[in-house]
Parts: structure tokens; C-alpha cells; sequence
């Protein structure tokens, strides 16, 4: 699970924050504290607007449509690799190269809402 600051500024975003319906297992941190904290059974401490959600892998996948624009896991890894292949250069320009989270973060953003991370925000 990726916990870098780059990670946090870009999970801080309305249209990634819309999102979170607070389920075991989830990972946040406090805008305030900065403290990181697992859901274990009921979610009862989260604060709409004061935590950042930290999607995972697997429900970032699941934010793209799990499969895809045809619905399959092979069209979703598909558009991950040409989304790769031609972003290269820009990503590591911005410093996305260095997790799984950071990179289907980056092509969910790219893919759903035609926003690029450049200069430490979403543009």
C-alpha cells in the first residue's frame, strides 16, 4: 500500500474523495494528525471531509469499471499498457513511476476524467 506523500496529494481529490464509501479494510489518513488507520469491522470513526481516503489497487480497478471499456480484465490491462507506453517520459517527469497505486491512480484519472498530474496537481 502506497503511503508517499505524492500518493496522499493525489488520492486528495474531489472526484477520487466522491467515491469512498468507508468499508473494512479501507486505508485513510488524518488531514490533521496524519496518522494512517485500517477499518476493522464498523466504520464508525470516519469524518466526511477530514480523512483522505487511500484507494488500494484493486478498488481503483474497481472505480475504472473492473474490466475495461468492452468489460474485461484484458481490455482494462490493455488500456493500462497503452496508457503506459504513451506516458512514459510525463510520468516520470511527475514522479508516478513508483507504485502500482500511483500508476492505475494516474490512468483512472487519465481515463475517466482526462486529467494528467503535472506540477503536483491534477490538470
Amino acid at each position: 500500500m502506497d503511503i508517499t506523500e505524492t500518493y496522499i496529494k493525489m488520492s486528495d481529490h474531489p472526484l477520487i474523495q466522491g467515491q469512498w464509501e468507508p468499508r473494512e479494510g479501507d486505508v485513510y489518513i488524518g488531514k490533521e494528525s496524519r496518522f494512517f488507520s485500517i477499518y476493522a469491522g464498523a466504520c464508525t470513526d470516519y469524518i466526511n471531509g477530514i480523512d483522505i481516503w487511500l484507494p488500494r489497487q484493486d478498488q481503483i480497478q474497481e472505480m475504472l469499471g473492473g474490466g475495461g471499456k468492452c468489460g474485461c480484465t484484458v481490455c482494462l490491462v490493455t488500456g493500462l499498457y497503452h496508457f503506459m507506453e504513451n506516458n512514459l517520459e510525463g510520468m516520470f517527469e511527475a514522479g508516478i513511476e513508483g507504485t502500482m497505486e500511483l500508476l492505475w491512480l494516474a490512468f483512472y484519472m487519465h481515463e475517466k476524467h482526462n486529467l494528467k498530474w503535472e506540477d503536483g496537481k491534477w490538470q
